[in-house]
């Protein structure tokens, strides 16, 4: 039996990308691929028939926002991480371990400087005492100097 026209009217642009749910735009590409405007039935028929180029499934799409919102949660903990002081920039190290070595290397050669003239006739014994005190001076200041440091390159809402 052949086709016989219908008297229901032609639908509009927008009522397909409606029923489509797709932008107007998109149904005009649509229909440059082939696909029927001369009913909604006819372009959802079309559609259900033809996989549309560029569209992707459910699961991928699931996929991808899954991978969306792990890169964001990334970027946040990132972030507070930052605000935490528990990451620090690689620059920001870079510059604390120069005047961490510097204030060290100098507390050092104070010691090797001091050291010599009050060592002089002790016994291994009381060498090795006064030695360990040198130590925990050296260890101490450079406690102190850390924690200067540490004051100085902070955020204005810690200090």
């Amino acid at each position: 039996m052949p086709n016989l026209p219908s008297n229901s009217p032609r639908p509009t642009v927008r009522a397909i990308a409606d029923a489509l749910g797709v932008s107007a735009r998109r149904v005009s590409q649509l229909r440059q691929a082939g696909m029927p405007t001369n009913s909604i039935e006819a372009a959802q028929g079309w559609r259900n028939k033809k996989p549309l180029e560029g569209t992707i499934s459910a699961d991928e799409l699931r996929a991808g926002r899954f991978r969306l919102l792990e890169s964001q949660r990334e970027a946040i903990d990132l972030s507070n991480q930052v605000k935490r002081r528990e990451f620090v920039p690689g620059n920001q190290l870079e510059e604390a371990g120069g005047a961490i070595g510097s204030v060290m290397k100098s507390m050092l050669q104070r010691m090797e400087n001091d050291c010599p003239p009050r060592l002089e006739g002790l016994t291994a014994n009381e060498i090795k005492k006064q030695l360990r005190l040198e130590h925990e001076k050296v260890l101490t200041n450079f406690a102190d100097e850390l924690r200067k440091y540490a004051i100085s390159t902070s955020h204005p809402d810690k200090q």
